[in-house]
C-alpha cells in the first residue's frame, strides 16, 4: 500500500523525492504533479501497513475536542459591538464612515486596539452583506465608493494584520473617498 499520510513531493533539480510522515525516498523519474507521484511511487518501506493507526497526538486532540466542545456550546455568545444597522441607508453610511475614520486614526499603542479592529471588521462585514443585496442602494455612487473604502481597509487588515496602522498615503486616499461618500449621500445619490 502507498502511504499518503502527510505526503510531500520535493523536486530538487532532476531528482524527485516523495515523502510521507516517516521519511523521504527517491523516485525513479521526475514527476511534476502529486498525481504522477502517486502513480510512480512504490509502497513506502518506512510505513506500517496500517496507515490509519492512531498515535498519541491524535488521541489527545480528539479527547480535547470531546471535552471542550460541550463547555463552549453552553456559554452564550456575547455581542462585541454596539453597531446596529437601522435600515436607513443615509444614517448607516454616516455611521460606517465614522467607524472607518476611527480605523484610520488607530495607532499601534491605542488601548484595546485589537478589540476595536475586530469590531470595525464586523461592522464592515455587516454593512456590506446587508446593503449589497438592496437593488435601490447597490448601484448608487455612494455605495460603490463606500464599498471601495471598506475593501481598502479590510484588505489592509488582511494583508498586514490588525496591529499595523493604516499608512498615510492610504489615509489620504480614504479621506478623499469619505468626502465623496458624504457629498453623494447629501445629494441623495
Amino acid at each position: 500500500m502507498d502511504c499518503f499520510v502527510n505526503s510531500r513531493i520535493l523536486c530538487l533539480g532532476r531528482v524527485t523525492y516523495f515523502g510521507c510522515h516517516k521519511g523521504f525516498k527517491v523516485l525513479p523519474r521526475r514527476v511534476r504533479t502529486y498525481r504522477q507521484a502517486c502513480v510512480h511511487t512504490l509502497s513506502c518501506r518506512n510505513c506500517s501497513s496500517n496507515q490509519y493507526s492512531l498515535n498519541r497526538r491524535d488521541l489527545m486532540k480528539a479527547l480535547l475536542v470531546v471535552s471542550v466542545a460541550p463547555v463552549l456550546s453552553a456559554v452564550p455568545a456575547k455581542a462585541t459591538h454596539n453597531f446596529k444597522l437601522t435600515g436607513q441607508y443615509e444614517q448607516d453610511v454616516r455611521n460606517m464612515v465614522e467607524s472607518l475614520r476611527m480605523a484610520c486614526d488607530l495607532q499601534r499603542d491605542t488601548p484595546e486596539h485589537d478589540t476595536t479592529v475586530q469590531r470595525i471588521r464586523k461592522q464592515m462585514s455587516d454593512f456590506v452583506s446587508f446593503y449589497r443585496r438592496n437593488p435601490n442602494v447597490a448601484g448608487s455612487p455612494s455605495f460603490s465608493t463606500i464599498y471601495t473604502a471598506i475593501n481598502t481597509v479590510a484588505g489592509h487588515y488582511t494583508t498586514f494584520g490588525t496591529e499595523y496602522p493604516i499608512p498615510e498615503k492610504r489615509k489620504t486616499r480614504l479621506e478623499q473617498q469619505f468626502k465623496d461618500i458624504e457629498r453623494a449621500v447629501s445629494r441623495g445619490r
